[in-house]
């Protein structure tokens, strides 16, 4: 969803450069005359004959680079990280900062499996990643969910009603739609 791919009209004869904004999974072969980069944000991904996820929306806090199988290269200012199967490269935008870890490979690629997978995700991620899902957005008060996690698995086909209504019983608040706009209320405020 929202996702954007674009490359040179020469893309293959020089180069094999793609920029990205969104999320992707890519299944690539090798090829050491021409390796393929993806230049997402802040981050260049390139791959040695892999496969590999990135996530790099354009609002969000963090580039993700996630790498299933293989090798793959990660440049991040004057910073370059070879990762290893099952390692995920993690750039913060707001701190500038970056961490490699382990990850969840069912989590991280539910969205490419028609899934939304939540594990202890701030209900704020949840609602950003539900106004994406939904093309919807969301009126609410972000200190209502400060301290609050929510988890949850959802096929593609879930109508966003009856995501809100695990999520409101969660977390005990109400919600009203209007159009493409989901209001939240505390129990307080009905």
């Amino acid at each position: 969803v929202d996702t954007k791919l674009s490359y040179p009209v020469n893309y293959g004869v020089k180069s094999r450069k793609i920029e990205l904004e969104g999320q992707a999974y890519f299944e690539v072969m090798k090829n050491k005359e021409l390796p393929f980069e993806v230049l997402s944000g802040s981050i260049t991904t390139k791959a040695l004959g892999t496969k590999f996820a990135v996530s790099a929306y354009p609002g969000a806090s963090v580039i993700k680079s996630s790498l299933i199988e293989g090798s793959i290269e990660v440049k991040c200012g004057g910073t370059t990280k070879v990762l290893t199967p099952r390692e995920q490269f993690v750039y913060c935008k707001e701190k500038t900062e970056i961490s490699i870890h382990s990850f969840n490979e069912t989590d991280e690629l539910a969205w490419k499996n028609e899934q939304l997978m939540f594990r202890l995700t701030p209900y704020n991620q949840v609602i950003k990643e539900l106004e994406k899902w939904y093309n919807v957005s969301f009126d609410y008060n972000p200190t209502l969910f400060e301290r609050e996690t929510f988890s949850a698995k959802f096929k593609r086909y879930e109508t966003l009603e009856n995501v809100l209504q695990i999520m409101s019983k969660a977390g005990r608040f109400d919600y009203h739609i209007d159009g493409k706009v989901v209001i939240i209320l505390n129990k307080q405020q009905k």
